[in-house]
């Protein structure tokens, strides 16, 4: 593979999960969106951005791409075994190989199932989107350069968010704000969030084109090379009593959650301890856990695994090394101001790192 052993690694680690499962083979399809052709899964197991229709299969023996721009793929793809992307020629492969049991994510749609079971006959389709997410929630040293990167560049852009606050404009803050990204060469993860005032209180909130006086909620991240960040600060311009006691907790809560997580503690039980903190601080009802989860991993989407959350399916979910995941804890006071603090780390052998040198 021209892109070395990561991409080796990964493809191993989902036969394994294939293995596991009793499947013949993963077959991964880019969307049937004109808007968006990507795919994440066949992205991160072949380090190859395809904005044509394509497809990845992967067998025990072999590491298939099928693409609508062979040469371009046989330059920038990890995948040695390149074809072009024509119709029928999957379906020849799993006949002749006899693959029967397959596993597909969720980019499979029904028309695809539909015209593969018409022309092939007995197959089984699993959905191993869930065993995809799972293999993407623990980063190699690839993906930790480019989201330490992608950190470092909204770090950045955060300190000029600091020095230009005080224009108590909304939308004039988001503009500087991506323009610093421009200049950093960085694309937008997601649409900036800045909310002023009482705005800030509201989670659902994305207009951004009000002014403010008070207080101002900056939720931001920079993309970098295809991975995310996602950062939250809140910035006090006038220091009035309430808000003062409130950031306070949520800076002590930051600081005793980085030294709380560590590998093989369990995320709900993170997730308890910043609720149970924030209670004895006397903010029960304007706790962050009656509204969100206390984090979520960062990576290839802005939202992905492991889950910091109350929610029973996830009870299970433990802490590994070399896991990217954002600490978000907020308090929300109803009609008067939210304050909410976030930080992308990595957890490290012994616990939490930050992935920016810039202190924030």
């Amino acid at each position: 593979m021209r892109k070395g052993g990561i991409y080796e690694t990964r493809i191993e680690h989902l036969r394994q999960a294939l293995e596991k499962k009793r499947l013949d083979a993963a077959l991964l399809f880019s969307p049937e969106s004109t808007n968006d052709l990507s795919s994440k899964s066949t992205y991160y197991l072949t380090g190859f951005f395809d904005s044509w229709p394509h497809a990845v299969l992967v067998t025990q023996k072999d590491a298939i791409l099928f693409t609508g721009e062979p040469e371009r793929a046989k330059k920038e793809s990890a995948i040695k075994d390149i074809r072009e992307a024509k119709k029928d020629k999957i379906d020849e492969i799993l006949k002749k190989n006899r693959l029967k049991k397959i596993g597909v994510d969720y980019n499979f749609s029904f028309s695809r199932w539909n015209g593969m079971k018409k022309k092939l006959g007995n197959l089984l389709f699993t959905d191993i989107s869930g065993e995809l997410i799972e293999l993407r929630a623990v980063k190699d040293s690839q993906e930790l350069a480019n989201i330490r990167h992608a950190s470092e560049i909204t770090a950045k852009a955060l300190k000029v968010a600091e020095k230009t606050a005080n224009s108590g404009d909304e939308d004039a803050l988001a503009n500087e704000i991506k323009l610093e990204f421009v200049n950093d060469d960085a694309e937008t993860a997601f649409k900036p969030v800045v909310s002023g005032d009482k705005n800030s209180a509201n989670i659902h909130y994305f207009a951004c084109n009000q002014n403010y006086k008070k207080l101002v909620m900056v939720d931001i991240g920079a993309k970098w090379n295809f991975y995310n960040s996602d950062f939250t600060r809140t910035i006090i311009l006038e220091n009035e009593r309430q808000m003062a006691k409130a950031y306070n907790s949520l800076k002590q809560l930051m600081g005793e959650l980085s030294d709380f997580a560590k590998p093989g503690v369990k995320c709900i039980d993170a997730f308890n301890y910043a609720k149970k903190f924030l209670e004895k601080e006397g903010y029960k009802k304007e706790s962050f856990a009656n509204f969100h989860s206390l984090g979520h991993g960062v990576g290839l989407d802005v939202h992905e695994y492991p889950v910091l959350t109350s929610n029973p399916l996830f009870k299970d979910m433990k802490f590994e090394e070399n896991m990217v995941f954002t600490l978000e804890p907020a308090l929300y006071f109803a009609g008067k101001f939210g304050i909410r603090l976030e930080d992308t780390v990595v957890m490290g052998k012994n616990g939490v790192n930050r992935l920016q040198s810039t202190s924030l």
